[in-house]
């Protein structure tokens, strides 16, 4: 290294950047973080706040000062920006002293910060003259946080594979409650615009995207149009970018992303290999991967929009609701009106009922629906008396809603 920086003229020297005796190799800080040329690592200095009270303002201040652009740290991290999600849904001041309980969870993760020091990562992804360069995606969320990690894995002629952290992307849940599946299928939007930036200055031979998701896998290997506009985005999004072909399933304990998404304290973080190198098959022949899903994609369709003729008893409900109206007369008039268009739709365009009045027949067979209908609702196994209270189950009652006339 110090050959190196001696063929680099002075004038061109980062400032502070000296060759020393050639013991010990300097250090160079850039955006927060350590470069130590003798290691050639990245680590990370961490100023610890000075008898300064925990209120928002100072939690927010030292989490902000612990920058991390590629996120190598995200497990440790992510901790301090669900703390800071639930220091603002207390409705605690920017100078307020925090809650007992918030005071406790942001004191743990300070006295655990000073051990950042202690973790580096390696600069270099790949070692010379490579055979295959492949880069991985993973993603994950839970209900607090949803992540992607992206790992570089290089193959050798005469050297054993290596996998490095690349970067990674975490998110914290919104505020307002969602679905595991949807969460999911964002942190899979988040690995694809992380391989999307990626891959525009790493020269990489295949991309490979894992989750543990079945829903988002069949998601993707689904047309887009064919799902809620939630999920239909989303995928559009991630099929614009990727192959299906691109996805594989990989199981929960050994996907790298769940690690932000849980959080780890700095000693876990310290010691998890799985974190820096990702899991231990990247290294390893293809054919030792997890095995591919079948590609069947109607076998998840719980975000799938509802067509025409797709009726599910069990979710049948009524659009007349009489609580919805403030006095029976409305209620009367409109299922006097919806009767009337459901009749029309059904008659050749010279026989329908025209006029802007309704008729006093039209009235009174809403009239009778309604009674029926709440005779059906008071006694659904019948009485004596069936002409009072004719057993009808809901199917058949639902048919008569649209037939033409007054109920026999």
């Amino acid at each position: 290294m110090n050959s190196v920086i001696a063929e680099v003229p002075v004038e061109d020297r980062a400032q502070g950047v000296e060759i020393g005796d050639g013991k010990n190799l300097p250090t160079q800080k850039t955006l927060g973080v350590t470069w130590n040329a003798e290691t050639d690592t990245f680590n990370f200095e961490v100023k610890l706040p000075t008898n300064s009270p925990p209120t928002k303002r100072n939690v927010l201040s030292c989490i902000a000062s612990l920058f991390d652009p590629l996120q190598f740290l995200a497990p440790f991290t992510m901790r301090a920006r669900l703390l800071m999600q639930e220091i603002w849904a207390a409705g605690v001041d920017w100078d307020d002293v925090l809650p007992t309980k918030l005071e406790n969870k942001w004191n743990d993760w300070l006295s655990e910060l000073q051990e950042i020091q202690t973790i580096s990562f390696p600069r270099c992804l790949r070692l010379s003259h490579p055979t295959d360069i492949q880069l991985h995606v993973f993603s994950d969320a839970s209900s607090a946080a949803y992540a992607a990690a992206a790992y570089l894995v290089c193959k050798y002629p005469d050297h054993p594979p290596t996998s490095r952290l690349v970067g990674s992307k975490c998110r914290v849940s919104p505020v307002k409650a969602m679905t595991i599946p949807r969460l999911e299928l964002m942190g899979a939007v988040v690995a694809t615009r992380l391989a999307k930036n990626l891959t525009r200055v790493l020269n990489v031979g295949s991309v490979t995207f894992w989750v543990d998701s079945t829903n988002v896998l069949y998601w993707v290997r689904n047309q887009s149009r064919n799902f809620k506009a939630f999920v239909a985005n989303r995928v559009g999004e991630i099929q614009r970018s990727t192959n299906p072909d691109q996805w594989r399933h990989i199981p929960g304990e050994s996907n790298p992303a769940d690690l932000p998404t849980r959080g780890l304290s700095a000693s876990q973080l310290s010691r998890c290999q799985t974190w820096t190198e990702g899991p231990e098959f990247l290294k390893e022949d293809e054919s030792t991967w997890p095995e591919k899903l079948p590609g069947d994609p109607t076998a998840k369709n719980e975000e799938r929009e509802q067509r025409k003729g797709d009726t599910n008893p069990e979710k049948l409900t009524d659009r007349l609701v009489p609580d919805n109206y403030s006095s029976l007369s409305r209620l009367l008039r409109a299922t006097a009106w919806i009767r009337r268009f459901l009749t029309n739709c059904k008659l050749p365009k010279e026989q329908r009922m025209n006029g802007d009045a309704l008729g006093q027949n039209e009235i009174y067979n809403a009239e009778t629906y309604w009674i029926r209908r709440a005779q059906i609702e008071a006694f659904p196994s019948g009485g004596k008396d069936k002409s009072f209270c004719p057993q009808t189950d809901e199917a058949d009652f639902a048919l008569k809603q649209t037939k033409l006339g007054s109920y026999e």
